[in-house]
């Protein structure tokens, strides 16, 4: 997921990957970002905490999505820092032998690295995308049977811009 600009870019940020025997679930997130960092850091690292609870079992990767959504349902509110989880972005990217799922909340555009180039996956009025917080129903999935290598999002509040392709890790918080 990209970081804001400025001086902490990553504030209230996690990431994190649940894998099973079948199936993997890799996972970004953003959460009281505008709050600064202190205040950013513990509701970031309580929804980290309750996806990582997440028993993979020998399922596939709807499994996986319904049980983060599941997760994230079961997290009281108050955890969730100040806003209470309405200024929440979130990734999910899950795949087995069969394909791949992708979802989330609080996104305003989604890309997919398949092989050397970078391809919109969701943009506009797409159902993956739309506003920050946390989903009153279980949202659906995009599914594709092409697995990219990797997937980016832009969450609310930042121009939906894919980064030039030598600033595209760092805006996403790889470092070299």
């Amino acid at each position: 997921m990209l970081g804001d600009g400025g001086d902490a870019p990553f504030a209230g940020h996690f990431r994190l990957r649940i894998e099973g025997t079948r199936a993997r679930l890799d996972v970004a997130g953003r959460l009281s970002v505008q709050r600064g960092p202190v205040s950013a850091f513990l509701p970031a690292r309580r929804l980290e905490k309750q996806l990582r609870s997440i028993a993979p079992r020998d399922c596939g990767r709807s499994a996986l999505l319904h049980a983060a959504w599941a997760a994230l349902a079961a997290v009281p509110s108050t955890d969730l820092g100040p806003d209470q989880g309405a200024d929440l972005s979130l990734l999910l990217f899950a795949r087995d032998l069969d394909g791949t799922s992708i979802a989330g909340v609080g996104l305003v555009a989604v890309w997919g690295r398949f092989s050397a180039s970078w391809e919109s996956l969701a943009r506009g009025d797409h159902p993956l995308l739309g506003p920050a917080g946390r989903p009153e129903r279980t949202p659906g999935a995009l599914n594709m049977e092409e697995t990219p290598t990797v997937v980016l999002a832009c969450p609310v509040g930042l121009e939906p811009i894919l980064p030039s392709l030598d600033q595209v890790q760092g805006r996403a918080g790889v470092r070299r």
